[in-house]
């Protein structure tokens, strides 16, 4: 039995040496805890601002994803408005140049189509303008031509700047 006794006067000795260690260092826990507290609340400042800055950095996406959809939606109707003018166009010159053959006229209308496409897939800024500068000496060719046709009310001309336009450079 004594060596039970042994172990149990050890036991009771460490147990209470951390009574004593504890109650003796009460200031430092309370000095720790207070430390912990602070941490805790700090956290939840920080946690509440990232939230915050989360929260605007959201609204700035959302907002510029609704910015980019109405520009893309403003440039689908500008395409679409350009795409109705050249069908006007093609209409005006059938009844324009009424002897012209159709295949002639569709040409032109295709070429005009050409170069708005031109315009709206190109990417780079010198190259869609040098795209729009095409296109608005296309377009001054054909209004030439056609005002030439109107003033002399000759449907039997050939609007000659328009095809000269559309043939291109002479090889």
């Amino acid at each position: 039995m004594s060596e039970m006794s042994a172990a149990y006067d050890l036991a009771r000795f460490v147990i209470d040496f951390f009574s004593v260690v504890k109650h003796g260092d009460f200031d430092w826990q309370k000095q720790r805890l207070e430390e912990i507290s602070e941490l805790k609340r700090l956290k939840h400042i920080h946690r509440a601002n990232l939230e915050h800055e989360l929260n605007l950095l959201q609204i700035g996406l959302d907002e510029e994803l609704k910015r980019k959809q109405e520009e893309e939606y403003r440039i689908t109707n500008d395409y679409k408005d350009f795409l109705d003018s050249i069908d006007e166009m093609k209409v005006k010159m059938l009844e324009t140049f009424s002897d012209m053959p159709k295949p002639m006229v569709y040409v032109i209308h295709h070429h005009a189509k050409h170069l708005i496409d031109e315009i709206w897939k190109t990417h780079d800024e010198r190259s869609q303008a040098l795209s729009r500068a095409r296109f608005a000496e296309f377009l001054t060719a054909v209004y030439h031509d056609t005002s030439n046709a109107l003033v002399q009310e000759n449907s039997n001309c050939l609007p000659a700047e328009t095809l000269k336009f559309v043939k291109g450079p002479a090889a």
